[in-house]
């Protein structure tokens, strides 16, 4: 249970990444659900706008982006950001599996 919260703080979901203070920021490399996270926002947030049309307000016309949001936000939504997400979310799945194998491969059998 503390580490599905731990996994959720520095994920995103319960605390926007950039307002971490510098000393504990790089505890969101070890954060699983952070990459998908990452992932999917870049992928739907990317190239939307939300102030169609609206005029009004010019000085929020910059706020009104998907961009701006994943700025906000804290997400590298370049072609390489979404990618690094893959490629990490990848590579942790291959070193669980290959630590689950060692360790079900040396368990002492009862037989």
């Amino acid at each position: 249970m503390h580490l599905f919260c731990f996994l959720q703080i520095f994920a995103g979901l319960l605390v926007n990444l950039p307002s971490i203070v510098s000393w504990l920021a790089w505890l969101k490399y070890l954060s699983i659900p952070r990459y998908g996270l990452s992932a999917l926002q870049a992928n739907e947030f990317t190239g939307l706008n939300f102030c169609q049309g609206n005029s009004s307000r010019p000085t929020l016309e910059a706020g009104c982006t998907g961009e701006f949001f994943l700025e906000m936000q804290g997400v590298d939504y370049s072609t390489w950001g979404l990618w690094q997400n893959h490629l990490a979310l990848g590579i942790m799945t291959i070193c669980f599996l290959i630590i689950a194998y060692l360790k079900l491969r040396f368990i002492k059998k009862f037989t």
